[in-house]
């Protein structure tokens, strides 16, 4: 009932953080057979690069969103932890573009990094979100509903989509990169 009722707020919050998340999934679940099809590299080089990348640069994204909402609230932001995913979703997008179609395994691999911090800097403050404006007794609840939803609908739906992408829209293996561009 109380969902009903706050339908207007927690719709589009939690269909934003869903299409976020989907976004990122797809583009962590192909960005190693994206430098594989495009430039050749082994599993080790863009496993090592990517594995690197989420260890330090996502948990730098981390902590890096967290101070961003506090930067805002204090300056009296209320919707920081809204604000925050939404710009960084809209910052990854471009840098997800050019990974994509860079045409250069180096440009493409420091993009790579760039999009990893980008993409993951709205986990945590979209996630908190809840803890903020729903009342005590709803605030587990939703932050499941969250995560269950950003997990199986966009973890299943955005690497899917690529995949769609790549087999029934271009046909072809070696079309990863424009699959992940259009998917993105």
């Amino acid at each position: 009932r109380y969902l009903g009722r706050e339908r207007r707020f927690y719709g589009p919050l939690m269909f934003g953080m869903v299409l976020l998340a989907g976004y990122q999934y797809g583009v962590t679940a192909w960005a190693i057979a994206f430098f594989m099809r495009t430039y050749g590299w082994s599993t080790a080089q863009i496993g090592l690069l990517h594995g690197l990348s989420f260890i330090v640069v996502a948990t730098a994204a981390s902590w890096f969103g967290g101070w961003c909402c506090n930067r805002l609230v204090a300056a009296g932001r209320r919707d920081a932890t809204m604000v925050v995913p939404l710009v960084a979703g809209v910052v990854a997008l471009p840098l997800t573009l050019a990974m994509t179609l860079a045409g250069d395994a180096r440009i493409s691999a420091v993009l790579l990094v760039l999009q990893t911090f980008v993409g993951t800097i709205s986990f945590g403050p979209g996630m908190s979100t809840y803890q903020l404006y729903a009342p005590n007794h709803m605030r587990a609840q939703l932050t499941a509903l969250h995560s269950l939803f950003s997990t199986l609908v966009g973890g299943g739906f955005g690497p899917w989509l690529t995949a769609w992408f790549t087999v029934r829209v271009y046909g072809d293996p070696q079309a990863l990169p424009q699959a992940m561009a259009w998917s993105a």
